[in-house]
């Protein structure tokens, strides 16, 4: 039984997909100028690079 309304709201859902073409796309709003988010993303990819190095200097240091 719950293959079968599984298999009927597939059905329902393709049927109605040709209309959710012509919705409009919503976007997250961005807060900031350019710079700013840009300044950011360095920042957090900065941080990430400083994690894996610190992890990756202690297991280099334990094996020695």
């Amino acid at each position: 039984m719950r293959k079968k309304s599984a298999f009927v709201a597939g059905i329902l859902e393709g049927m109605a997909f040709p209309g959710s073409i012509f919705t409009a796309v919503s976007y997250p709003k961005v807060s900031g100028t350019d710079v700013e988010r840009l300044r950011g993303d360095v920042k957090n990819v900065g941080n990430d690079f400083r994690r894996v190095i610190q992890r990756e200097h202690g297991k280099t240091t334990k094996q020695k």
